[in-house]
């Protein structure tokens, strides 16, 4: 049985947190990924999406999907390095992925400042979802090695591994989960350690090895941490954080720690659920959020004058766009349109207003056609852009003649960001327009995180449309030299014009929620 991240987080964190040195191990053991995993096997991607994709299953290790099964993969973003992670129709992945429910990503009300990236919501139904950026091996024939956790030299030797630690009864999985991570912390810390601090850590080492089973492993690492506070306790802590850690009640060991009674009966709550699922439910439920109530107009001032300060103070800016934002979502469209954010240059400035612009348009309730509205007649062009792409949402008739003169802006990405809608609609003369982003770089207005963003979306647009036109797929930008990738796009997109049609399947699922 699998315990929720959650559970265990709350439990080590209560267990360690205190004395914790600011240390931390970055990515999950091979181990790891598939024992918190509700399904492991080989997939290929059949519906190109960024976020969430589509998939065949080729092959089932664990879990309930059969082969041939259609699923949806959740691949988490990364809001400044990867706002939007992307599969192409035909790529096939290794994955280790979790039942955790359908995606959202309520994009938290953002902050203008240089590291800005505009980011589009996808909430979409999911079937699984990746861990943060791992949990996944691409499959290609040129690959040499495999990523999974550790280093894989072939598809074979990852699965007879992965096949292997499966089968294993779980106490022998929960066993090496525990030491493969104390191990990764033991040479985290030997790397840069003293001689003498260096051999304490492998004497540490030496004795978790030894140990035999799961609850002999819990027991010798519990007691590591009460002997040294410093090593002992951080590194403890890490394998017990990633590990199960489910025998802490079983052995007795919760009632001699040091806890608050409160504390001590809210841990043997949530350690239940190994042996009472509804045990955690209970102590996990949180209520309903209650509608708060109507701000006051000295509320309404102080939201106003946050927005207007110089400096911005990024909580009382947070605070103050989301109060009117909901509240008064006219008045604060108004105030977007006439905004200049800080920056250093204009491309920052430019990120910043884009930024708070899908933000805002992405969560529009009230007034919805009459913000867009006034949104697209704004002075700054990427507002105009960015609110009739929302408009087109729901009243296409309207925002479509708008992004068709939107389409013919100067600069080569704007225009390309106008275009796009039209393009998932089926229109190839405005895809001729997007094309040019993956042109020359010469004008540089857009931020780099949106041209890349916005490749990205064209890509998948195109992936799917050869999918389901049934010609072939279009060169994929991230396995060319970039210099190459502009050519063979254009000379792909030549030879296939007549025969393929234009479709975005994810079109009408996010048109229902408001999504671009």
């Amino acid at each position: 049985m699998r315990i929720p991240r959650n559970c265990l987080a709350f439990a080590s964190l209560v267990l360690f947190a205190s004395t914790l040195p600011a240390l931390s191990i970055d990515g999950s053991t091979f181990e790891e990924l598939l024992a918190d995993a509700d399904f492991v096997g080989v997939v290929r991607c059949d519906v190109a999406g960024g976020i969430v994709a589509g998939y065949v299953v080729e092959e089932t290790w664990a879990g309930t999907p059969n082969v041939g099964d259609h699923i949806r993969i959740c691949d988490l973003p990364d809001t400044h390095e990867n706002p939007l992670p992307y599969r192409l129709c035909g790529e096939r992945l290794v994955v280790a992925a979790r039942d955790e429910g359908p995606f959202s990503a309520d994009i938290a009300c953002p902050f203008p400042d240089e590291y800005s990236t505009p980011v589009v919501r996808r909430n979409l139904d999911t079937t699984y979802t990746l861990p943060w950026r791992q949990g996944v091996a691409e499959l290609a024939g040129e690959q040499e090695g495999l990523d999974f956790g550790r280093e894989f030299e072939s598809l074979d030797r990852l699965r007879k591994k992965a096949q292997e630690f499966l089968l294993l009864s779980d106490d022998a999985r929960e066993e090496l989960v525990l030491k493969t991570r104390f191990r990764a912390a033991i040479d985290a810390s030997v790397a840069d350690a003293t001689v003498d601090r260096a051999q304490k850590l492998k004497a540490m080492l030496a004795n978790v090895e030894a140990a035999k089973g799961a609850k002999a492993t819990v027991l010798k690492l519990l007691e590591i941490a009460r002997a040294d506070e410093d090593d002992g306790l951080w590194s403890s802590y890490n394998a017990l954080e990633h590990g199960l850690a489910i025998t802490l009640l079983t052995l007795g060991k919760v009632a001699d720690l040091p806890y608050e009674g409160e504390e001590r009966q809210y841990l043997m709550q949530k350690l239940l659920h190994r042996v009472v699922p509804t045990a955690y439910a209970a102590v996990t439920t949180e209520p309903e959020a209650e509608e708060p109530d109507h701000p006051t107009d000295a509320e309404f001032l102080a939201a106003r004058n946050a927005l207007a300060a110089d400096p911005l103070d990024w909580q009382a800016f947070h605070s103050g766009a989301q109060l009117l934002a909901r509240w008064q979502p006219l008045g604060f469209a108004d105030w977007l349109c006439s905004w200049n954010p800080p920056g250093k240059s204009e491309e920052v400035r430019q990120a910043g207003v884009m930024e708070l612009a899908y933000w805002f348009c992405s969560r529009l309730q009230g007034n919805r056609a009459d913000c867009l509205k006034t949104l697209a007649a704004a002075e700054r062009k990427e507002l105009r852009v960015v609110a009739a792409s929302y408009w087109m949402t729901f009243d296409e008739a309207s925002a479509r003649p708008v992004l068709t003169e939107l389409a013919k802006l100067d600069d080569p990405y704007l225009a390309a960001l106008a275009a796009l809608p039209l393009a998932r609609r089926g229109d190839k003369d405005a895809l001729a327009v997007g094309l040019k982003v993956f042109g020359s770089d010469a004008k540089r207005n857009l931020p780099i995180a949106l041209r890349d963003v916005l490749k990205k979306r064209y890509l998948i647009l195109l992936s799917n449309s050869a999918a389901t036109s049934g010609v072939a797929q279009p060169p994929d930008g991230r396995k060319l030299r970039y210099e190459k990738s502009p050519a063979a796009i254009e000379a792909w997109w030549v030879k296939v014009r007549g025969t393929i049609s234009l479709n975005d399947p994810w079109l009408e699922e996010l048109a229902k929620t408001g999504q671009d």
